[in-house]
């Protein structure tokens, strides 16, 4: 009688457990797909943006500038002609992390600040090349907001930070 009324009772929480599981609603994953910069929306949201000494720094981003969140957990920056690629993380619904520290270019340019900094007898120098060195790590991570159909990413430039904001493209 005891042995039967616990497989009851545990059968029971069982079929609860899992009509819980079913019924819950998945999290949407907003971040897989292409996106471009809107720069509409940036300008709008940064009128300092559109001042003159910064229509180099438009007219690069204008078309040019892409990201790619792949579903497998890959990701991929166009920038005019030059790519990075890294992972990606999603620790919300609505942030995710970007991981570029593995990407060939970031790696090299790792690799020959360590080595000029081991090299180094100038202590000038070598505060210099640590100090470039903790810029490149700290840009080698990204991150990224969604938010009312956009991709929000705050880049800090030391005394000065730049929202830009990302439309989908595609899927």
């Amino acid at each position: 009688m005891k042995i039967e009324f616990k497989f009851w009772f545990t059968f029971i929480i069982y079929l609860a457990l899992n009509a819980e599981i079913a019924a819950a609603k998945p999290i949407k994953n907003h971040f897989v797909g292409h996106w471009t910069i809107d720069l509409d929306k940036t300008l709008f949201e940064d009128p300092s943006l559109s001042m003159p000494g910064n229509s180099e720094m438009l007219n690069l981003f204008q078309d040019n500038y892409k990201v790619k969140f792949f579903i497998e957990g890959q990701f991929e920056e166009n920038i005019s002609k030059s790519t990075l690629t890294g992972t990606w993380s999603r620790y919300d619904e609505a942030l995710a992390v970007v991981r570029l520290e593995s990407d060939k270019s970031i790696l090299s340019e790792s690799i020959r600040y360590k080595n000029r900094i081991d090299s180094s007898t100038n202590r000038y120098k070598k505060t210099r090349d640590y100090q470039r060195l903790y810029k490149l790590n700290r840009a080698s991570v990204r991150k990224y907001h969604y938010l009312d159909g956009y991709l929000n990413q705050q880049i800090d430039l030391g005394g000065r930070v730049i929202r830009l904001f990302f439309k989908r493209i595609s899927s």
